[in-house]
């Protein structure tokens, strides 16, 4: 199935892990190309973080008459203090608006005063820190750490951790509401993120790994060249209009001079391997892709979907072709179209060959 309309009414049962798997990915797949529905995304998952924080701050004694003052219409019963004391829980209506409810939410904690208290706290639901057992201390923007012979822990806010191995160098280059970044120079970090696409990403030499809801590993050495290695979900390795996408079970290796290679699945044969490695590197002879398109597999297709842009326009024939023969080609695609790499027709086609990866 091919997702052709926004997947807004589905997000909240999405973020809270509530979709059968299969109806979760459909939805993985179309955050991947649709930024409305990635902004909702994003708005209803500040809404979680202010709700949560809305309920953990409690106000002193004195305070409540203040704050019940301020509102414009009282409980009818029970007071704020009742109030703030009830679970809470998404709205299923379909008139609910992420803008709406943060709307609400302002008025029950008066004017910023959840703000107020949440500045005075040094370990922020927002922020990256360093954990260390029961212990979290905020990490400063734009510094350098480096890890010799001790690994490093991250919190990634309430999204995940980054773990930095020995030998690695890291920074933090955002963290807050609307993304957190990190740089890696060199070393090796593995990711466990549970989290919106789009909402974690890692700079490399020569890539970005961009979260697309995943846990991974990625490599870089002295020079650059690194390789990711995703475990869980999805990834992306993007650079200069380049994208590989990298799902669960493959890996995907980066150049110090031409970014992001072919991702491949780590169980295709040993001669697909090879030849792709070397069909990457350039001027390889015509022999290289014939070997990859007679090792390829129904799974290989996320390799060959790659290629039909990134070969010859005289190979491209060959790869498209290769592909239907695995896996038929979906109605709503035609072959003109791929051979002429429309987007539309590109992108449909992989979220129709993504239920094989």
């Amino acid at each position: 199935m091919i997702l052709k309309r926004h997947v807004t009414d589905r997000l909240v049962a999405f973020l809270d892990g509530e979709l059968p798997a299969g109806e979760a990915r459909q939805v993985e797949a179309h955050l991947e190309t649709c930024e409305r529905c990635r902004e909702t995304c994003r708005e209803l998952r500040a809404v979680a973080v202010a709700l949560e924080q809305a309920l953990t701050i409690v106000p002193a004694p004195d305070d409540w008459a203040t704050i019940e003052a301020a509102l414009p219409e009282r409980p009818a019963s029970g007071g704020v203090a009742h109030a703030a004391r009830q679970p809470v829980r998404w709205p299923s209506s379909s008139w609910f608006r992420p803008a709406f409810a943060l709307a609400a939410i302002l008025v029950i904690v008066v004017g910023g005063y959840v703000t107020y208290q949440m500045s005075r706290r040094t370990d922020s639901p927002l922020a990256i820190v360093r954990i260390d057992g029961t212990q979290r201390a905020p990490v400063s923007h734009n510094t350098w750490m480096e890890t010799n012979a001790t690994p490093l822990r991250l919190g990634i806010g309430k999204i995940g951790t980054v773990d930095v191995a020995p030998g690695s160098k890291v920074r933090v280059l955002a963290a807050g509401a609307d993304g957190y970044r990190l740089g890696l120079a060199h070393g090796e970090i593995s990711a466990v993120i549970d989290a919106p696409p789009r909402l974690f990403a890692v700079d490399t030499p020569v890539s970005t790994v961009v979260d697309l809801g995943c846990a991974y590993t990625m490599t870089v050495d002295a020079a650059g060249d690194g390789v990711l290695r995703v475990t869980h979900g999805w990834a992306s390795l993007e650079w200069k209009g380049r994208e590989s996408i990298v799902p669960a079970g493959a890996s995907c290796r980066t150049h110090s001079r031409r970014g992001p290679d072919t991702p491949v699945f780590d169980d295709a044969s040993p001669a697909f391997q090879e030849a792709l490695a070397e069909l990457d590197e350039g001027d390889a002879p015509a022999s290289t892709l014939d070997t990859i398109l007679r090792e390829a597999r129904v799974r290989d297709t996320l390799t060959l979907w790659h290629l039909v842009s990134r070969v010859s326009v005289a190979d491209r024939r060959r790869v498209v072709d290769r592909i239907i023969q695995l896996v038929p080609l979906p109605a709503t695609v035609s072959r003109e179209q791929l051979l002429e790499l429309v987007p539309e027709a590109m992108t449909r086609w992989r979220e129709e060959l993504a239920w094989s990866w």
